[in-house]
Order: C-alpha cells, then structure tokens, then sequence
C-alpha cells in the first residue's frame, strides 16, 4: 500500500499534524495487506477538533473508512 498525506496549516499545529501522520502510519503499516494507493486529506473542522482527538477514535474512524471501502471493492467484483 502506498499512502500520501494532506494535512493543510489550517489543522492544526505542526505538533498535531505530526501526530495525525504518526497515528496514520501506524494504523497502514498494521494494514499492509491492502494494496492501494491512498490519499487522506484532512479537511479544517473547528479549531480544537483535531488537537482534542484521541488515539482510540483516530484509529476506529480509519477501521470504519477501510471496512467500507472493503465492502465497496467486494460489492463491485
């Protein structure tokens, strides 16, 4: 799996757009058995949102974006 990451000034600090782009790379790294090619763009929420996330919903959020994509690929072979 190759991955990319946009994380725009707008998120946050650059403490927490490190962390974000560790968590990421931990959660990929632990899901290598995938073969895509991703690109997670963060998107600006309100101003403490991503500072305030916790390493238990980052993670759930990925597993709940990654089971759905599954699902869409099984669904369209």
């Amino acid at each position: 799996m190759r991955w990319a990451w946009t994380l725009p000034k707008k998120i946050g600090t650059a403490v927490t757009r490190n962390r974000l782009k560790r968590w990421g790379r931990e959660f990929v790294v632990k899901s290598s058995e995938r073969e895509w090619d991703v690109n997670f763009i963060f998107k600006k929420k309100n101003q403490d949102f991503y500072k305030s996330l916790s390493h238990e919903e980052f993670i759930g959020t990925f597993e709940k974006v990654f089971r759905k994509i599954d699902d869409q690929a099984k669904n369209s072979r």
